[in-house]
């Protein structure tokens, strides 16, 4: 059973990282300058741009750092963290343009040229502006950094889950709500315990070459135990990445609030039904958590219409966007990676996220087919429900485009070996601490 360091952080600096502070330093730095800029500064002020070189830098500084400092599943938290608040400082600072009291309705205005209610919003926010105080700047920076999801708001994300698929207006009680999420929380943790204390493979070297993530190039040689194991292998990958996602924000919803800092409301359930994920486009939009949603999504909607000046609601646009979305997705992942310890030249998970979008693009382009076969009615093809032999169809593809393109993403990490400790993601082991009482 392995042992876990009995603290996450480490130093070990290299010469060019002492001239460096370090990434939690950092990444505080890049929280409060952004959050300052997005609550401080007018839609329209120019430091909003201008502040984009210092926040890239910040970013790079952590990725680039990290693994001088800390174990390297903590410096890949950190890492694509610090990436993914750049990424939703350019949603809401540059492109969307959300300022104290607006809440982005100006850039909105502006894109459907309506010149009357934008002087009606840019008037409201400028006497609102007169009465702000500085701390109320300042929250309102900090919780639109933060809210990710923009939950009942006008800007909330597509396909959050509600407390109860029965009863989608319900809100459980305040109590209940933090008992159930400090329930969550601590069960995670022990699952990924759990995960931590199995020892990696000896021949993980072997098992998980690289060289053995192409499959129909090499068809003739794959085994059963292989496709088995590649199958297992995203399962649990998947699984830990759940654990870790939501672990996070049921301790987050706990603390806050417990704490009376936001209501039961502003936080509902991180995934979605399983039951759903019968389709790559549900994986992504409905099952997996809509936290990155609107951080890769307005860049890449903004590219699409704003720059290649494509025009909104037809193909070609909807499928670029998809493809950018995901290389987005991609790039950020890849620092994670980077922050990690590996170079980037090593991992396969721009990759992997590309992937997902042609998969996404082709099973459009099937079901689109299919639905014009059988004659289904345009208004009708979304809110049709499939039947169960569809859905049992869709499953299947699913699990099988899982196992041919995740190892792209798994084998390259998973192949290196790591030292004690460095694959778990927890700053201490409950499981090894009863085990040695035992």
């Amino acid at each position: 059973m392995s042992t876990l360091p009995p603290f996450p952080f480490r130093f070990s600096p290299t010469l060019s990282s002492l001239s460096l502070p370090p990434p939690p330093v950092l990444l505080t730095f890049q929280l409060l300058t952004s959050a300052t800029i997005i609550g401080f500064t007018p839609p329209s002020s120019w430091l909003r741009p201008a502040a984009l070189p210092l926040l890239s830098a910040c970013a790079a500084c952590i990725v680039r750092n990290a693994p001088a400092y800390m174990r390297p599943r903590w410096g890949s938290l950190l890492g694509g963290f610090s990436v993914a608040l750049l990424l939703q400082y350019v949603d809401l600072g540059v492109i969307s343009r959300w300022g104290f009291g607006d809440g982005g309705k100006v850039a909105a205005k502006e894109r459907e040229g309506d010149d009357d209610d934008d002087a009606d919003v840019r008037k409201a926010s400028r006497n609102r502006n007169r009465n702000s105080s500085v701390a109320a700047r300042f929250a309102f920076g900090w919780h639109a950094l933060w809210s990710f999801r923009h939950i009942n708001s006008p800007h909330s994300v597509p396909s959050i889950p509600p407390f109860s698929t029965a009863s989608p207006a319900y809100v459980p009680p305040r109590r209940r709500f933090v008992a159930q999420q400090c329930a969550v929380a601590c069960t995670c943790y022990i699952l990924l315990d759990l995960l931590a204390a199995r020892p990696p493979p000896a021949n993980a070297a072997q098992i998980f070459n690289p060289a053995l993530v192409p499959f129909f190039a090499r068809l003739g040689s794959v085994t059963g135990a292989e496709i088995k194991l590649r199958a297992l292998s995203i399962a649990g990958f998947a699984f830990t990445f759940y654990c870790v996602i939501q672990g996070f924000q049921s301790l987050a919803a706990a603390v806050a609030v417990g704490l009376g800092v936001s209501g039961v409301e502003e936080w509902r359930p991180a995934f979605g039904r399983l039951a759903d994920a019968w389709r790559l486009k549900n994986v992504w939009g409905k099952f997996w958590h809509q936290l990155l949603r609107r951080p890769l999504t307005v860049p890449a909607s903004a590219l699409v219409h704003d720059v290649l000046c494509l025009p909104r609601h037809t193909v070609p646009a909807g499928a670029l966007k998809i493809l950018i979305s995901f290389a987005i997705s991609g790039a950020m992942h890849t620092a994670a990676g980077v922050a990690s310890g590996m170079p980037a030249h090593e991992l396969g998970v721009f990759r992997f996220f590309c992937t997902q979008a042609f998969g996404v693009l082709f099973e459009q382009s099937v079901i689109s087919v299919f639905r014009s076969v059988r004659g289904v009615a345009e208004k009708e093809k979304e809110r049709e429900k499939p039947p169960v032999w569809m859905r049992a169809v869709g499953f299947v593809w699913v699990a099988g485009f899982m196992a041919w393109s995740g190892p792209a993403w798994l084998y390259p990490q998973a192949a290196r070996a790591p030292r004690q400790g460095a694959t778990s993601f927890l700053p201490f082991s409950v499981v090894g601490m009863v085990s040695k009482l035992g």
